[in-house]
């Protein structure tokens, strides 16, 4: 399966890219998918995660489009993915 993740926010600067593309070739849990390939690179892992290698409690996950929980939310089809920390200021 096809997996477009966009990233925005903190998590666009720290990857230096919009949009990534990944094939998978089983289900997968998202929480498990950002471990796995998403925090393959170091910029993102030390966005992403806290000092216990948890995915942080404010990334904000959208799958095609629909707030999702990064724990629950199985990826069995092809996605749509954005992942985004709140956004703050004046």
């Amino acid at each position: 399966m096809k997996l477009t993740v966009e990233y925005l926010s903190q998590l666009k600067e720290a990857s230096g890219i919009n949009t990534e593309t990944f094939i998978i070739n089983e289900p997968i849990l998202l929480s498990d998918f950002i471990k796995k390939h998403i925090c393959n690179s170091e910029r993102l892992a030390e966005q992403l995660l806290n000092e216990k290698k948890e995915i942080k409690d404010m990334l904000i996950c959208f799958v095609n489009d629909k707030k999702c929980s990064v724990y629950e939310t199985e990826l069995n089809d092809d996605v749509d993915i954005t992942l985004m920390f709140p956004i703050a200021g004046g």
